[in-house]
């Protein structure tokens, strides 16, 4: 078995690097929803404010941002986290599925690109803290920056495949919030995947991303591969 990502741990005590990573998922999760909304606006123009029941100033009000670390007060670090981080999960899912409902075909393919090219700025921005290149620090750096859910609820456990790794999560930490809500689940985990194939994309490791299982499409796990791409050194 390889190594586990999304330890047990991250609760009381917790060390401040892990304190610093999911602070650092929750804001990447907020600007992917403002680049998701900015992508629909500059397509469909300013009715989508009315589509959506969120506008630009809500957006940058999140930006101008209210300081994470100042939000937590005497409040519990762990039980904080929990409630920020099921918060930015509601908050994405409201937004998609009322524009998804609303735009249709061409919506989808507007959220799309939007969360591929999103996914492919946070690449270069992980590549960065990690220049190795190698597989490895790519799937180091999305475990650093990707919003998988609530802490301790989604462990992933990576093995070897043929000409990469294959990562297998046995529970879906959003479904929950997403079937509650009534948004197109699928469809957020479909884009959810083009966030992945574009960090891959933006961190340059010689992979490419490949979604196979998916727990909310009936699968018992959710399987992703992560495979040398044809012809690639290293």
């Amino acid at each position: 078995m390889g190594p586990e990502l999304n330890p047990s741990g991250e609760g009381a005590g917790a060390s401040p690097e892990v304190l610093a990573r999911l602070f650092r998922q929750i804001r990447i999760a907020t600007r992917r929803e403002a680049a998701v909304f900015r992508a629909f606006r500059r397509r469909f123009g300013f009715e989508v404010a009315d589509a959506a029941g969120i506008d630009e100033k809500d957006f940058e009000a999140r930006e101008r941002g209210e300081n994470l670390e100042a939000l937590l007060g005497a409040e519990d670090v762990p039980v904080w986290l929990r409630e920020a981080l099921g918060r930015q999960v509601r908050s994405e899912a409201i937004l998609l599925a009322h524009l998804l409902r609303r735009y249709g075909e061409e919506g989808w393919q507007v959220a799309r690109r939007a969360y591929r090219e999103f996914g492919r700025e946070c690449g270069q921005e992980a590549q960065v803290r990690r220049p190795g290149g190698r597989t490895e620090d790519l799937l180091a750096a999305l475990e650093e920056d990707h919003l998988h859910g609530l802490p301790n609820q989604a462990p992933a456990f990576v093995l070897p495949c043929p000409g990469g790794f294959e990562v297998r999560r046995a529970h879906c930490p959003c479904q929950r919030a997403w079937d509650l809500l009534g948004a197109p689940a699928q469809s957020l985990c479909d884009l959810d995947g083009s966030w992945v194939d574009g960090f891959c994309m933006g961190f340059g490791a010689p992979v490419r991303h490949r979604a196979l299982a998916r727990i909310v499409r009936g699968g018992n796990e959710c399987r992703d591969v992560f495979v040398k791409k044809r012809g690639a050194e290293g």
